[in-house]
């Protein structure tokens, strides 16, 4: 939550350095360039800015996703796109996805291949469908993925 006693640019560099612990605490794996990729399972990469309230509800709404999948058959992983210096390097992240104008930046791998990538609006709504389909499927009651007014890509 915003404190007005403490300037933005402090919070903000709050933000920015609890980040990492943060995101592990709640299950998700922080990547960057050089990791590994896991090449037999689902993965979903999802770059977020930590000053964006819509990136953040998204996690939120990831979180009871991810914990309420025991199979283990996809992996969550997150980066903060403030440790992107230019446009260029988010091909570092997800290859081939092109200027990112608006956040959350996604990609999608199959079996270690990059098969989907998005951006923005479209991005929050790929990333609920990739995690709650299988095989075009639902895997959740849809109750577990609606957030507040947001569309639910099915």
């Amino acid at each position: 939550m915003p404190n007005p006693a403490v300037p933005a640019g402090r919070q903000q560099e709050e933000a920015d350095a609890n980040f990492a612990s943060l995101a592990q605490a709640l299950g998700l794996r922080v990547w960057s360039p050089g990791d590994a990729i896991p090449p037999g399972k689902r993965r979903v990469l999802i770059g977020v800015a930590t000053y964006a309230l819509l990136d953040m509800q998204l996690l939120d709404r990831l979180v009871p996703l991810l914990q309420r999948d025991t199979t283990d058959e996809a992996v969550v992983e997150v980066f903060n796109v403030r440790d992107v210096r230019s446009m260029n390097d988010f091909d570092s992240f997800i290859a081939g996805i092109g200027p990112v104008f608006q956040t959350p930046a996604a990609g999608l791998w199959e079996r270690g291949r990059l098969v989907e990538t998005a951006t923005g609006a479209s991005a929050r709504d790929a990333i609920i469908r990739w995690l709650s389909t299988k095989n075009g499927q639902p895997r959740f009651p849809s109750s577990a993925v609606q957030g507040r007014g947001d569309k639910v890509a099915g």
